[in-house]
């Protein structure tokens, strides 16, 4: 790897952060360092160095929340990418991919609530989310089964501030929710002391229709 394209990756965080430029412009860029990113990973895929497949994962946690959902799609093929190249390196930081997927989800439920974004726009957030969740469960499950639940938890806190979700979103943020039940097993239960008690009935709501719908597809 070249010398410049190095740092560019191991200060994306700082550099994305000081940017002071209009926001079309640091959409752009933001476009263009993800996507270089993605291609590196492709390109050298185990070879590169796990400081820099780090890097590159901690890098979305200083994107701004409007900012995660614009560029959802690139920055689920680079935790994607990061998960099937260099397992070992996200296994041993589940606390920064769990943290991503919650800033993702918080990002479709706020353009949501602002309706700002066409509806077709956050339910193929929600699939790439959903597509996301899968692979942990293809690569890390047993890494993310005791802590998973948090993200469930704060993804069922959202719900309960009363957003108005379409039936098709809803559904297909439920597929969310569902891989993310896999994961975690019957452990969503021991947290539910946590919650509000409307936080509860929908966290409970959620654990039946998972339930029902993986035990007619006979994944349970």
């Amino acid at each position: 790897m070249f010398i410049f394209e190095f740092i560019v990756i191991i200060q994306c965080g700082s550099l994305l952060t000081n940017l002071s430029i209009e926001f079309s412009r640091y959409i752009e860029v933001v476009s263009i360092v993800l996507s270089f990113a993605n291609d590196v990973l492709l390109m050298k895929k185990s070879q590169l160095r796990s400081q820099v497949a780090l890097s590159l994962l901690q890098c979305c946690l200083h994107l701004p929340i409007n900012v995660l959902f614009l560029q959802h799609s690139n920055i689920c093929k680079l935790v994607s990418l990061l998960i099937k190249h260099h397992t070992k390196t996200l296994c041993k930081h589940v606390p920064i991919v769990e943290t991503i997927i919650k800033l993702l989800l918080q990002s479709i439920v706020t353009q949501a609530k602002e309706n700002q974004q066409k509806e077709e726009n956050l339910i193929e957030a929600a699939r790439d989310i959903t597509k996301l969740s899968a692979h942990l469960i293809e690569q890390c499950k047993e890494d993310f089964r005791s802590t998973i639940v948090y993200v469930l938890i704060d993804y069922v806190h959202l719900l309960s501030k009363g957003v108005f979700i379409s039936s098709a979103l809803k559904k297909t943020l439920n597929g969310v929710a569902f891989e993310l039940f896999r994961i975690s097993g019957e452990r969503v239960e021991q947290y539910s002391g946590q919650m509000t008690i409307a936080e509860r009935e929908l966290l409970k709501q959620l654990h039946q229709q998972f339930k029902q719908y993986h035990m007619f597809k006979g994944v349970v």
